[in-house]
């Protein structure tokens, strides 16, 4: 009874404590000078373009920094509000009714939305919250198809204007090596933030089947390890399927050093289940390394045929999904039987589908839509 009793005493504690918060930040938003330029383009991405404190920039806020290039952030001089649904500030519902209160315009771009797989506790709260500040929106950027189903699904389908734009990638920065890595060693890659550990530890089985069957194999873990005991158990699995000799673990890793992980590897193994529009294959791809994933969520529209494979899952939203080890494996061997191929493929699909110069174009016709 004491537990149930404290449980009860908290909440409405902590519900009046957040409001107290709001009310603070609403102060502090309301005692400084906002200016809405009546001409011109001036973006607020409310402090999200900025890498975090070690200096990384990843999810959401990626694509902000390219808009950022080509629009500088205005926090207090600023006309249209960019906001990634990935990316969200504190206090992110104040900060919009204020800005849009004084004739600011939201400009909203959905990622993925929370289902019950993902988070069966609290996809339905994480979900109000964005359906909120989605609905609140001038224009919508989905992006991709399967962002727009499923944020209609979980969300609630929008009224105003609205398109899909696929994450973008600069094919400069991220292009093909000119010394790309000798055949006698496979490479293998799987990157990103890393938050469930099938994502990781498949793929460990992956390469200890391959060395099995006689192929001289290698595996570089880039990105952090974000499930609990993470570190731990992929150690334990590495030295259990004995891989200390082939798995190389990089963790957290910036931009820049971004392109030369992807440029030393054959392939990128990305099989995350429903990923909404993953933008570390579409980095893969412009570095001329070919995709092996799930498919599921926007992968097919991402890698079409062009790409790299996809295999088989169930889909379903009430739990995590798979590739077969099996399929893997072949897949791998597959892609590797003809890899100057695919990468070639790979390379091409980027550019023409990706360049971040005409998703930067495409955003300014919407500004101007917008305004």
């Amino acid at each position: 009874m004491t537990s149930l009793f404290l449980s009860l005493v908290k909440r409405p504690i902590g519900i009046l404590f957040r409001k107290h918060k709001e009310e603070s930040y609403k102060r502090t938003l309301t005692r400084q000078k906002l200016n809405v330029p009546g001409r011109g383009i001036h973006l607020s991405y409310a402090g999200q373009s900025e890498p975090d404190s070690n200096g990384i920039i990843h999810g959401g806020r990626v694509k902000l920094k390219h808009l950022s290039n080509e629009f500088p952030e205005k926090k207090l001089y600023t006309n249209i509000l960019y906001l990634v649904s990935s990316a969200v500030p504190q206090y992110g519902e104040v900060l919009v009714r204020y800005l849009k209160e004084n004739g600011v315009k939201l400009v909203w771009n959905q990622n993925g939305v929370a289902y019950p797989a993902w988070d069966s506790n609290n996809y339905k709260v994480t979900n109000s919250k964005m359906a909120y500040l989605m609905h609140m929106a001038d224009y919508v950027v989905y992006q991709s198809e399967f962002c727009r189903h499923s944020a209609n699904k979980y969300l609630g389908t929008v009224s105003v204007p609205n398109k899909v734009l696929y994450n973008p990638v600069d094919t400069e920065h991220f292009c093909p090596s000119e010394h790309p890595p000798p055949l006698n060693t496979w490479r293998l890659l799987v990157t990103g933030s890393h938050l469930q550990p099938d994502r990781v530890l498949l793929i460990l089985n992956t390469l200890s089947n391959l060395k099995k069957s006689g192929k001289k194999v290698r595996l570089t873990i880039a990105g952090r390890l974000g499930w609990q005991d993470a570190d731990r158990e992929t150690n334990e699995e590495i030295i259990r399927l004995n891989l200390d000799n082939e798995v190389e673990l990089l963790g957290p890793y910036t931009q820049e050093q971004a392109p030369g992980i992807y440029q030393a590897a054959h392939i990128l193994l990305h099989i995350k289940y429903k990923d909404p529009c993953p933008t570390v294959p579409i980095e893969a791809m412009s570095c001329g390394v070919p995709v092996i994933g799930s498919l599921s969520g926007g992968m097919q529209e991402l890698l079409s045929d062009e790409g790299g494979l996809l295999l088989e899952v169930p889909d379903v939203w009430d739990k995590m999904c798979y590739p077969k080890l099996e399929d893997m494996v072949e897949a791998v061997t597959k892609l590797m039987s003809d890899i100057e191929s695919w990468r070639k493929k790979a390379r091409q699909r980027a550019v023409s589908h990706f360049s971040k110069e005409k998703w930067l174009e495409q955003h300014r016709q919407i500004f101007k839509e917008v305004l």
